[in-house]
């Protein structure tokens, strides 16, 4: 994930301006010098700007996102992150993902979606952010699922074996992507909107 560059601050603000002596420009529009003609033709303008306007508002124009094979994130757009509309950060984009946000999204925090991938060799299974894998579990021949304790309402690895969980790891049912949880007491959602959902 490349490195975001500039303040998470700032609006978008698009203003309409209109001019003419007969009837005002439209959203968008140029104002015309003729009366009546100048105001039909900014109306016709302004209508085109509202469809415009409606188009760009399901692809998050505030937002600011990129994209990774295994990773994206979000900001608000703003302070030389300009918005990157059409680009959304949420399952289906990346394989698995795991959302989750940081504390003052979407007016400062981050919003990010992490592949939950899962490794398996000849004895074990292991499963976490960034791990490597096209499966989101274990497999559930393997007898012990367990996770550290001091990361259970957190889970962001997990491991499955036939040996029986250590002393500071608490046993669970399995490793997949629905105990998944988010690093930093972040918080985990479904996708990466301008309103977190």
């Amino acid at each position: 994930m490349k490195t975001l560059v500039g303040a998470l601050v700032g609006i978008l603000f698009v203003t309409a301006c209109s001019s003419g002596s007969g009837g005002g420009g439209g959203f968008g529009g140029t104002a015309g010098t003729g009366g009546g003609t100048a105001g039909t033709g900014g109306g016709t303008a302004g209508t085109g700007g509202g469809t415009a306007g409606t188009g760009g508002g399901s692809s998050f124009p505030t937002m600011h996102c990129e994209v990774d094979p295994d990773s994206c994130i979000c900001i608000k757009a703003g302070g030389g992150n300009e918005p990157t509309p059409g680009v959304e950060c949420a399952p289906g984009i990346v394989p698995n993902a795991v959302c989750c946000t940081r504390l003052g999204y979407p007016e400062t925090g981050t919003c990010t979606c992490t592949q939950w991938g899962c490794s398996t060799g000849s004895i074990s299974c292991t499963c976490g952010l960034f791990i490597t894998g096209d499966q989101a579990s274990c497999d559930s021949s393997f007898r012990h699922c367990c996770v550290r304790t001091s990361q259970l309402s957190q889970p962001t690895s997990c491991s499955c074996s036939d040996f029986e969980c250590r002393d500071d790891e608490t046993e669970v049912t399995s490793c997949g992507i629905d105990m998944a949880g988010c690093a930093n007491g972040d918080l985990r959602i479904d996708r990466c909107t301008p309103e977190p959902k």
